[in-house]
């Protein structure tokens, strides 16, 4: 079982770290996936994987993957649950990873970049993969992780839930937008010709 973080380390809180050892604990022979920018620099290297040992997490069980322009979606084969960060919650990559057919744990947090996930996973109809503590983030994750089928279910139809969703409804944003600016104008050719 690999579980896997795509977002920046900027966004991972000192909390984090710890809360994936303890998942990583839990779950027998699962890896920690971590797309890492200038990990291939040693003093980023050393530095993250400092933070990695104090949070208990073993460094055995840890790949690294720096950023790469190219082949990016690819890496998602790699991953069959996704950790989302907090206090900072993933946008763009919380897209990308259930577009991918992956899906992810979010801890819904007290401010408006900490309830990012949970709310993509609310729209989507999964909130049971959303936590409201460190503890239940890890026990989401660890029961995903031991119960295959469950986990073969929800990725089986992810993609297409996803892109289902009023999240993906770009037609119907776009023809409200058309509605307003219409009757804007038909408002402001009556006040001209009245």
């Amino acid at each position: 079982m690999t579980f896997g973080c795509f977002n920046r380390l900027t966004k991972v809180c000192d909390d984090v770290p710890t809360t994936w050892a303890s998942i990583l604990e839990a779950v027998p022979e699962s890896r920690l996936f971590m797309v890492v920018g200038d990990i291939g620099t040693p003093e980023v290297r050393e530095a993250v994987e400092t933070r990695l040992i104090a949070a208990g997490l073993p460094l055995d069980r840890v790949i690294f993957q720096p950023r790469v322009n190219t082949g990016y979606h690819a890496l998602y084969h790699r991953v069959n649950i996704a950790l989302d960060p907090y206090p900072y919650n993933g946008g763009t990559t919380s897209f990308d990873t259930l577009s991918m057919g992956v899906p992810f744990v979010a801890l819904s947090g007290d401010h408006a970049a900490a309830r990012v996930g949970a709310s993509i996973l609310r729209v989507i109809g999964l909130l049971e993969l959303v936590s409201d503590s460190q503890d239940a983030y890890a026990a989401i994750a660890r029961d995903l992780a031991l119960d295959r089928d469950r986990l073969r279910t929800i990725r089986a139809g992810l993609r297409k839930r996803l892109h289902a969703s009023p999240l993906m409804d770009h037609a119907g944003p776009a023809a409200d937008v058309d509605a307003a600016f219409r009757a804007m104008w038909r408002q402001w050719l009556a006040a001209e010709c009245a």
